[in-house]
């Protein structure tokens, strides 16, 4: 850890709001992105990032120093999120989320490996997805929960975790070979 951030925890487990402003300015923009990949309201991200930090403050002396402190944070903010989502109802029926493929023929589309995917593309894609399949996805791909702790934290089975992700991957995966061939079809004459 670095001796800046070594001081504002210090200064944070001492509740001095300097502290908190520079721990604020410091990861405010990261975790707003964190926040809005879980939930597709900016309102509700927002507020997602509001009350993780007021409950990071409060919470900061159970922060015992093993592991990163950004890493613990991160977890607030991940759970807090799920939190709204569970109090909102939009996870509860996880497991009857369906996503009809166009073809049903088709099993797997792969994207150019070759091709370079815009992140505010990307970004916006995985704010289309249920809420299901974003929470699931969010989950695995950027927060690096394996199945079982993601089925533990949802309240699913872990079979269920996988069909989330693979449906979110399929999803994905056909939504953005459709931009691929709308795009192919400007250069054609």
């Amino acid at each position: 850890m670095s001796a800046v951030l070594d001081d504002i925890i210090a200064g944070l487990k001492r509740q001095e709001e300097k502290s908190k402003d520079e721990l604020y300015s410091m990861y405010s923009s990261l975790f707003f992105a964190i926040c809005l990949r879980y939930l597709r309201d900016r309102q509700d991200a927002e507020d997602m990032l509001h009350d993780s930090f007021i409950k990071i403050f409060e919470k900061v002396n159970s922060y015992t120093g093993e592991g990163s402190f950004e890493g613990w944070m991160k977890r607030v903010l991940v759970n807090n999120c799920l939190n709204h989502l569970k109090d909102k109802k939009k996870v509860l029926n996880i497991e009857n989320e369906l996503w009809v493929e166009k073809d049903e023929h088709t099993v797997e589309v792969e994207v150019d490996d070759n091709e370079q995917i815009d992140s505010s593309l990307l970004f916006n894609l995985i704010k289309e997805l249920p809420a299901g399949y974003r929470t699931v996805f969010n989950l695995f791909i950027f927060d690096g929960f394996d199945h079982r702790a993601i089925a533990e934290k949802l309240s699913i089975s872990e079979g269920t975790s996988r069909s989330q992700l693979l449906k979110a991957r399929r999803y994905l995966q056909v939504k953005l070979k459709e931009i691929q061939k709308n795009e192919q079809k400007k250069y054609k004459y």
